[in-house]
């Protein structure tokens, strides 16, 4: 877990983060605690003046080995962390650019799976309130964020998505 305050720079290239003005929070990744002391955790996260999580979940996480194929039990987990946040009053933005290379796609190919394991993900997580926008790669193809925004706006046409 890694803390964020004032200076929260969420871009490793050093660019301005998406959450300035002194919002507070913190990064998770992989599964932080067990589904039955997330809601614990999460309040103490709040309690200690954090106001969002970036949860980094790169669609490797997601994707199956071949194209359709997705990890069910970490979205359920996943879920039921999301639901936490919310009944901790913390905001989720999640950021499925993982750590490079993995977080990239790197091909066509590539993209379409990327595209299609995150608008399943978000199907699956669509009803956890506490989601406030998604995080992708800004430089894979040329319509990239475009095609992402429109799979993803098919489930929610108020989805809010940043492009880094």
């Amino acid at each position: 877990m890694r803390n964020f305050s004032d200076n929260f720079n969420p871009r490793p290239e050093g660019g301005q983060g998406v959450f300035g003005g002194g919002l507070r929070g913190v990064e998770l990744e992989g599964r932080p605690f067990p589904p039955e002391g997330a809601e614990s955790c999460l309040k103490q996260i709040s309690a200690g003046g954090a106001g969002f999580i970036r949860f980094m979940l790169p669609w490797t996480a997601l994707a199956g080995g071949e194209p359709g194929v997705y990890n069910e039990e970490y979205l359920a987990y996943l879920r039921k962390i999301f639901l936490a946040a919310s009944a901790a009053r913390l905001s989720v933005l999640v950021d499925s650019r993982g750590k490079a290379p993995d977080g990239i796609p790197r091909t066509p190919e590539e993209e379409d799976r990327f595209l299609d394991a995150l608008r399943h993900a978000y199907r699956r997580l669509k009803n956890c309130r506490a989601v406030a926008g998604w995080v992708i790669p800004a430089q894979p193809g040329p319509d990239f964020a475009r095609r992402f925004s429109e799979k993803m706006r098919e489930v929610n046409p108020l989805l809010m998505v940043y492009a880094e």
